[in-house]
C-alpha cells in the first residue's frame, strides 16, 4: 500500500521549494499534502504526510509541530503496521522531548528508535537521525558523545552515497 500521487507530489513540491530557499512556499505544499491525505483518509497517506513534515518542522525547530505531526505519525504506524514511519516519528517526538527539556526520555527514545529503525533496514535518512541523536546529546551535555555520533553518520552518509542527509561536524568543537 503506497501513498496517492497527489500527496506524495505534494511532498516532493515541498522538498523542492525547501531546497530553493523557499520555506513559506514549502511549509504550504506540507499543508496541502497533509489536507490531501486528510481527504483521502487513507492511512498510508496521511503517515507519508504528517512524516514528512516532522522534517520541515524540525528544520524549523518548531517542537510542538513536531511532537504533534510525530504523535499522529506514531498512532497511524502503531495501528496499521507502517515499522519505518513508527520509528522514524519517535525519533522525531525524543528530539522534541530534548529540544522541550526532557533529555532524560527523550535520549533513550531517539537511541531506541534509531536502532529499531535500522533493524527495518531503512539506509539513506539514518546519517540524518544520528544527526538528531547528536545534537540532543550535544544539548544534554554529551558533546564527546555528539562528535562520534556526527562521524558515524558522516562514514554512513559516504558509505552510501546520502549526501543529502549528511551532518555537518563543526571543526571548532
Amino acid at each position: 500500500e503506497g501513498p496517492e500521487s497527489q500527496v506524495l507530489d505534494l511532498c516532493y513540491l515541498a522538498w523542492t521549494h525547501f531546497i530553493q530557499g523557499d520555506i513559506g512556499a514549502a511549509l504550504q505544499r506540507c499543508a496541502d499534502s497533509i489536507a490531501a491525505a486528510r481527504k483521502l483518509s487513507q492511512p498510508y497517506d496521511l503517515v507519508v504526510a504528517y512524516g514528512n513534515a516532522c522534517y520541515f518542522y524540525q528544520f524549523r525547530r518548531d517542537s510542538q509541530a513536531v511532537t504533534a505531526a510525530a504523535d499522529m505519525v506514531i498512532a497511524l504506524a502503531e495501528e496499521k503496521g507502517f515499522p519505518s514511519w513508527l520509528s522514524l516519528a519517535k525519533i522525531f517526538r525524543g528530539w522534541a522531548l530534548v529540544q522541550d527539556g526532557d533529555a532524560a526520555t527523550g535520549l533513550p527514545l531517539i537511541e531506541r528508535s534509531l536502532a529499531e529503525h535500522r533493524a527495518t533496514g531503512e539506509l539513506l535518512e539514518v546519517p540524518y537521525c544520528i544527526s538528531l541523536l547528536a545534537e540532543c546529546l550535544a544539548v544534554a551535555g554529551s558533546k564527546a558523545l555528539a562528535l562520534t555520533s556526527i562521524d558515524e553518520a558522516l562514514a554512513m552518509s559516504k558509505a552510501t552515497g546520502d549526501a543529502v542527509s549528511a551532518p555537518f561536524r563543526p571543526t571548532d568543537a
